[in-house]
């Protein structure tokens, strides 16, 4: 046998030795015990220790059968036998023994004990079962009665629907009614709130108490919104029909105008009311007041012409007293500062300066105030007061700007036309009062850098404002009239002084030197270059820092300013008539006669010429005189570049005036006195200094220039002679004896080359 059929479980074990220790019998337990085991050859100790050591198929119902039966017939008490007090000795083993059974007993009542169990099973098993017999007789009644009963409300419930059919159709139908309305209730709800207003937008129109603030911006912003959702309905419907849609469009635009009438109307004597407020300094528009005239703007420019029309009223009536006050009163109580304009009348510059000042500043708050209350952008990325303004020069006519005609205005914007136009009404009542006082300044001067100054300064002026309001301003037009009139002022000094230098007719003092009157008009004429040379780097500087156009109007009255020939001629052409009539009295004759040379000097200067009237009377007083007296104007005029045509005009006179220099101080008499005693002359020191007829110069240029041109052509003359005598056709003898010196050695001796 192998192992696994040899191995006895412990089931088994416990069983066989329980089998083992129970006596077949009372009488045969003392003769078991004493007996002689049987072998295991033993036929019957081979069967049973093979049916003990074969595996059980349900052991666990073989254990449990076991214990039931130690349970039904546990053994009495009495002494313990051998096995057990072995078992106690050996203390607990791995698998807990058995209860001990009475197994005689067991062996004699099983059978008699479990027929009676099954039997008393039975017996409740019968009863139970009679129970649920009479359950399910009674069910089985309760049933029958549920199908008549069900049998009574089928029939009951059949006559019902039969009965209640027309109801039930109508109970439909208004349900589906009930639907169909609250889809209609719900779609006129929405229709209501797309299409009309609330309650509070409409007290927001209609009601005095509500201010115009944002409730009233969003019930107008609300009505732009239905009346253009009005269009759309209008577009959609059909023109031919007799829809409700149409009637309703209709009537809603109808209502939304209405509405839409009132609200510019409120806002419209909202506005005419806060304009009539006097605006303080630095105060800001407040953004009800600039999304309200903006409103009125794009929508009712009717509306805002009116309201305009009561800002121009105030704030002109405004800064006409406030310009006056400037002048006569200065600043408010108790200091009174700054002072009164008019104080400073003694001093024409700052009495004309301070009242442009106070013009350009109002302006500029002004302007400020404008475009901030047309929310026009002049800050960051915008334009400077003084700046040209980007566009066409523009048109201040409100109504082309408002219609956004073709044109400056359309170029420029309704924003910015609005605030040219108010801006020039708002200032139009300043004008008045400035144009009386600055003519009177200008005209009551008699200097003429005075004026000029002046002049400059309204011109200035001027510029600034073209290039803020434009040409078109009153303002603009106002100061325009005073630039000509400071011009001509102006131009009526330098006539004057004109005048002056004409009446002068005496002869020059003995030295020659520049008269009197030309000094004095010459301290005039240096004022007025060093002025306009100022005037000229202001203008390069902002040419350098904005960006200029060309400006269409009133260019001919400030040509006087623009472009200094008009001065030159003025003051430059009387002093070169002055010094031509003082050289006139200069009659002293040369030490020679020189018709010859004069009438050479004549044809090389035509103009000259001509301006001298004789030729032939020139004399070498009058001749230096006039070299004095030109290089005295050039001397001022020559560190000017804009005098550049001036100069040259003058260098051309004077170049044939030193031909005429150089005509009567080479004289042929002293050249043949020069040519007798030659040695001598070369040795003298009129070779290297000007002769003391030069003395009277006062240049040391021209003198240099006559004295080099002298000496030339004395060596242009010996030149010749020399050539004379070596012409073999002459048929000098002696020749080598009376020339020792050529032409170049001369010229060497003369400084006029270099060795």
């Amino acid at each position: 046998m192998s192992s696994a059929a040899t191995a006895t479980p412990p089931a088994a074990k416990a069983t066989a030795a329980t089998m083992a220790s129970m006596p077949s019998d009372p009488s045969s337990s003392s003769s078991s015990s004493s007996s002689t085991a049987l072998p295991s050859t033993h036929p019957i100790s081979r069967r049973i220790r093979s049916i003990l050591v074969q595996p059980t198929q349900n052991e666990a119902n073989l254990r449990h059968a076991l214990d039931t039966l130690a349970h039904l017939y546990p053994a009495r008490p009495s002494a313990a036998s051998p096995a057990d007090i072995d078992a106690a000795v050996a203390g607990p083993s791995k698998h807990p023994r058995p209860a001990p059974v009475d197994t005689a007993r067991a062996r004699r009542n099983v059978e008699r004990d479990a027929r009676k169990r099954i039997l008393g099973a039975t017996d409740d098993l019968i009863a139970l079962l009679g129970t649920v017999d009479d359950a399910l007789t009674h069910l089985g009644h309760d049933v029958d009665r549920m199908h008549a009963s069900c049998d009574d409300v089928e029939s009951r419930l059949r006559s019902a629907a039969i009965s209640s059919r027309y109801l039930v159709e109508h109970a439909e139908g208004l349900e589906r009614q009930r639907q169909a309305t609250q889809l209609h209730r719900h779609l006129s709800s929405r229709f209501l709130d797309r299409f009309t207003l609330s309650s509070e937008e409409r007290d927001a129109i209609h009601s005095r108490q509500v201010r115009v603030g944002s409730r009233l911006f969003a019930a107008i912003d609300h009505l732009d919104r239905i009346r253009a959702d009005c269009r759309i309905l209008l577009e959609g419907s059909d023109p031919n029909g007799v829809g409700g849609g149409t009637r309703a469009a209709t009537d809603i635009m109808a209502a939304t105008a209405q509405d839409l009438e009132l609200a510019y109307q409120k806002i419209f004597k909202w506005c005419s009311f806060e304009f009539r407020q006097p605006v303080k300094e630095g105060l800001e528009v407040s953004r009800h007041l600039r999304e309200a005239v903006q409103r009125l703007m794009r929508a009712r420019p009717d509306l805002l012409r009116q309201a305009l029309s009561t800002l121009v009223a105030t704030r002109s009536s405004i800064l006409t007293n406030a310009f006056v006050a400037a002048l006569t009163v200065g600043g408010s109580a108790p200091t009174y500062l700054p002072r009164p304009i008019e104080l400073h009348a003694h001093d024409p510059l700052r009495y004309v300066g301070d009242m442009l000042a106070w013009i350009h500043q109002t302006l500029a708050s002004e302007r400020e105030f404008l475009t901030a209350l047309f929310g026009e952008k002049e800050g960051e990325g915008g334009r400077r007061i003084g700046q040209r303004r980007r566009g066409l020069e523009g048109s201040v006519d409100l109504s082309a700007s408002l219609s956004g005609g073709a044109g400056d205005a359309a170029a420029m914007g309704p924003g910015e036309a609005l605030v040219r136009e108010v801006l020039n009404r708002n200032l139009e009542g300043c004008c008045r009062p400035l144009k009386i006082r600055v003519q009177q300044t200008v005209r009551s001067q008699e200097g003429s850098v005075t004026t000029y100054r002046l002049a400059h300064l309204v011109h200035f002026y001027r510029q600034t404002m073209e290039k803020t309001i434009g040409t078109k301003a009153v303002l603009s037009q106002t100061l325009a009239e005073i630039s000509t009139t400071s011009l001509s002022a102006f131009y009526v000094t330098l006539d004057r002084q004109a005048a002056g230098l004409s009446r002068f007719d005496e002869a020059p003092d003995a030295a020659l030197s520049a008269p009197p009157p030309l000094v004095g008009v010459s301290a005039t004429l240096k004022e007025l270059l060093a002025e306009y040379q100022r005037s000229l780097a202001d203008v390069d500087v902002s040419l350098a820092t904005t960006t200029t156009t060309t400006s269409h109007g009133g260019q001919g009255a400030e040509r006087g300013l623009d472009e200094f020939d008009t001065i030159l001629e003025k003051l430059v052409d009387p002093m070169l008539d002055l010094c031509r009539r003082m050289a006139r009295h200069l009659s002293r004759p040369t030490p020679a006669t020189a018709t010859a040379a004069a009438a050479k000097a004549d044809a090389a200067a035509p103009v000259a010429a001509e301006r001298r009237g004789e030729t032939g009377s020139e004399t070498w007083e009058s001749a230096v005189f006039l070299e004095n007296c030109y290089a005295f104007i050039l001397d001022l005029l020559r560190p000017y570049g804009f005098t550049k045509a001036k100069v040259e005009e003058i260098q051309d006179e004077m170049r044939g005036r030193r031909e005429v220099l150089v005509d009567l101080h080479t004289t042929p008499t002293r050249v043949s006195a020069y040519l007798g005693t030659f040695n001598e002359f070369l040795a003298s020191p009129e070779v290297i200094s000007p002769s003391s007829h030069l003395a009277r110069l006062d240049a040391p240029t021209t003198r240099a220039h006559v004295h080099t041109a002298v000496l030339s052509r004395l060596t242009d003359e010996y030149g010749e002679v020399v050539d004379a005598l070596k012409d073999p056709r002459n048929r000098f003898e002696w020749k080598e004896t009376l020339v020792r010196r050529s032409k170049d050695d001369v010229a060497l001796l003369l400084g006029l080359q270099s060795s």
